[in-house]
């Protein structure tokens, strides 16, 4: 059965008053006395009330009775979001198409979007451009996934698991592969960069520990937006020439608008001179108790 063919023979034929019917004499356009105007497909496979218009303008589709401007029975929209196409939702958000085929997913509340599953809030991205993933603000442990969640004033990233056996829990990537990961265990977190030895080449030995241990200044500081508390550490410029791998930037750069670009130190990059200035000093020792004990048994 063709509703299109035969709708169009009956207008062919000068049958344009409604109810319009098919070549089997059923109904597939039709008024009733409310002025709701009923399209009705092949009942045997899609049923009645395909698509009905009532007297306030509302759209149903596999309802008679449209509760909103469109209100669809058991089904669901598809559109394809081409140049400035959009759906609206409600008076003042919605959901546009942008240009070059792109998908523009727009609030123009203030309020942000939220994501529910099962009822429950998974996702937003919140009114500050916050991006909040199995939280809504609100402190959650033991919960496996990554966000955002506050104490009080303080805002923190969480990543959580539910087992307590250890795994790793992000990953960090360049071309050359994985070069880092955070690894948790049952009551401890490791931040483990590349070691192995099927990643080196050229291996040696540190051999002048000492020599360069001694050119480091380890000093005590405040940081400028903490001035009640002093701590232990290094000068990052002045590290850079001894260490120049633990050291991150450059001394006195800034960027395009001329603001400071602060030098950093990774101090865990430190700790293979340190250890071998250690195993100098502890040699240097082993052989003076040496001297000493063959002295003391003279």
């Amino acid at each position: 059965m063709s509703i299109a063919r035969d709708i169009a023979d009956d207008i062919n034929v000068g049958n344009v008053g409604l109810p319009i019917k098919d070549s089997n004499n059923a109904e597939v356009l039709g008024e009733d006395i409310n002025g709701v105007v009923t399209l009705t497909a092949d009942e045997a496979n899609v049923g009645s009330n395909a698509l009905v218009v009532d007297s306030s303008g509302n759209v149903g589709v596999g309802t008679s009775s449209p509760s909103s401007s469109l209100n669809i029975n058991n089904g669901f929209i598809q559109v394809d979001i081409n140049g400035t196409q959009s759906i609206r939702v409600g008076s003042t958000d919605s959901i546009v198409g942008g240009t070059d085929n792109e998908a523009v997913f727009q609030s123009n509340t203030g309020k942000g979007m939220r994501f529910l599953s099962g009822g429950t809030e998974r996702m937003r991205i919140d009114s500050s451009g916050r991006f909040i993933v199995g939280s809504n603000t609100v402190v959650t442990t033991n919960v496996a996934g990554v966000m955002l969640s506050k104490v009080g004033t303080q805002g923190r990233i969480e990543i959580g698991s539910t087992s307590t056996a250890a795994q790793d829990l992000a990953y960090f990537f360049n071309p050359n592969g994985i070069v880092g990961y955070i690894q948790t265990s049952g009551s401890s977190t490791s931040y483990v960069t590349s070691s192995d030895y099927r990643l080196k080449e050229n291996i040696t030995e540190i051999t002048d520990g000492i020599s360069r241990v001694k050119q480091l200044n380890p000093s005590r500081f405040n940081f400028i937006a903490d001035p009640d508390k002093t701590v232990d550490g290094f000068i990052a410029h002045e590290v850079q020439d001894i260490v120049p791998e633990a050291v991150s930037g450059e001394k006195d750069a800034v960027d395009l608008d001329g603001n400071p670009k602060y030098q950093g130190v990774d101090y865990g990059r430190i700790t293979p001179l340190l250890t071998a200035a250690l195993k100098e000093a502890i040699e240097k020792i082993e052989m003076l108790e040496a001297r000493i004990a063959v002295l003391e048994a003279k």
